[in-house]
């Protein structure tokens, strides 16, 4: 291989070197990259994975149904408000079905995953006390069922 070497070779490289100080220079800054990401799955009608208490602000939520049978999952995020707990969205999902969802302020889902399939959502949360629920409803092997959350399918988490 052969290198260029004289007056010519060094201007190219130095103009080389002034453009890539400019690029680097008048690129956008790279601020928030730093999003959290958390795994979370759903087996046996419970989410596993999360932990229960997360710093506030964005974060990534990778979310796979793991069932052992073809089954359809969801993931609402919703705000439980002071003085309730994950046992009231269970009991208002078994009062109610399907209906209870409504009653609940939502923050943002991750709908529809079929067993075997991962879906990823955004989430931005301000301090505050959620829960992941599920409203599908079904039986394994197939048919009509309860609506998930009333089989507590409901996990809390905290954000301080």
């Amino acid at each position: 291989m052969r290198v260029a070497r004289g007056p010519r070779a060094r201007r190219v490289a130095g103009t080389l070197a002034v453009l890539a100080v400019l690029a680097a220079a008048c690129a956008p800054a790279q601020a928030g990259t730093d999003v959290r990401h958390y795994t979370v799955f759903a087996q046996r009608f419970r989410f596993h994975g999360m932990p229960s208490t997360v710093a506030a602000g964005r974060f990534d939520l990778s979310y796979s149904n793991r069932e052992a049978f073809p089954f359809r999952h969801e993931l609402v995020v919703i705000s439980i408000p002071q003085g309730q707990t994950e046992a009231d969205v269970w009991n208002d999902a078994k009062a109610k079905g399907a209906d209870s969802e409504d009653g609940w302020l939502h923050w943002g889902e991750i709908g529809e995953v079929d067993t075997g399939a991962t879906k990823v959502g955004s989430f931005d949360l301000p301090p505050g006390t959620y829960a992941f629920a599920c409203w599908e409803t079904g039986r394994p092997g197939g048919g009509d069922g309860p609506v998930h959350a009333s089989l507590h399918m409901v996990f809390q988490v905290t954000v301080p």
